[in-house]
């Protein structure tokens, strides 16, 4: 709701996916293991399984992450189409 301030962000399954081979790749040039940014940001180690699975996170999990990298949303995740996404839409 507006009143919250915040903006709620709805992914639906089967329309677009997300991959997040980006950022595994930044942790390998910065020789860091998931282990150590979970533990490092504070994230749950269910947050850090559904980003290894390109599982929907919370926005403030991929917030922390940046903060903690020094990059941006693009350095770390690509949303990608969902090749049924034609039929969904009736194309």
């Amino acid at each position: 709701p507006d009143s919250e301030k915040g903006i709620s962000y709805t992914i639906k399954a089967g329309i677009m996916a997300v991959s997040y081979n980006k950022l595994w790749k930044l942790m390998i040039d910065k020789n860091i293991n998931k282990t150590k940014l979970r533990t490092e940001i504070g994230i749950s180690s269910n947050a850090m399984a559904n980003l290894g699975k390109n599982k929907s996170v919370q926005v403030e999990v991929l917030v922390k992450i940046c903060n903690h990298l020094n990059c941006t949303l693009d350095d770390i995740l690509e949303i990608l189409p969902n090749e049924n996404e034609d039929k969904i839409e009736g194309k």
